[in-house]
């Protein structure tokens, strides 16, 4: 491999397609749904992550990702969310991270701006990335 973007981006659609085929495995949608939140917590970190790369990750259509997602309670963009914020926590308690500035972690767990990463952090954990942060510090 010549490491031209092109290459990298065939490289990931082989990747995906296996991954597909491998999480794939069990049929219906308790399969799909195992393999779509494998693939999004493989890909949280990806800004660019959305239903139609994980359905077509696990071969399945969009509306179906949707309907399978519904059943359990939740959506594909909720998930997404739950797992940048699952990740972008367990990165922010880590005292190998206590130095990297919460804008950057923000950015490195696929959110657009730390304002952002803050208002849905403390919705759903309590406190602010920096609150937690100090008090995992203590």
């Amino acid at each position: 491999m010549s490491g031209r973007a092109g290459d990298w981006d065939e490289l990931e659609n082989t990747a995906l397609e296996l991954l597909a085929v491998t999480l794939g495995a069990p049929a219906g949608p308790a399969g799909h749904l195992a393999a779509a939140q494998a693939f999004i917590s493989l890909q949280s970190a990806d800004p660019q992550l959305s239903a139609g790369r994980i359905a077509a990750a696990v071969g399945i259509s969009e509306r179906q990702l949707s309907r399978i997602f519904a059943e359990g309670g939740t959506s594909v963009p909720r998930a997404i969310l739950n797992a940048r914020l699952e990740a972008a926590r367990q990165q922010l308690l880590s005292p190998a991270a206590a130095r990297i500035p919460l804008s950057a972690l923000a950015l490195q767990q696929g959110f657009a701006s730390q304002a952002h990463f803050s208002r849905v952090y403390k919705e759903k954990f309590g406190l602010s990335p920096l609150q937690d942060r100090r008090s995992a510090s203590d």
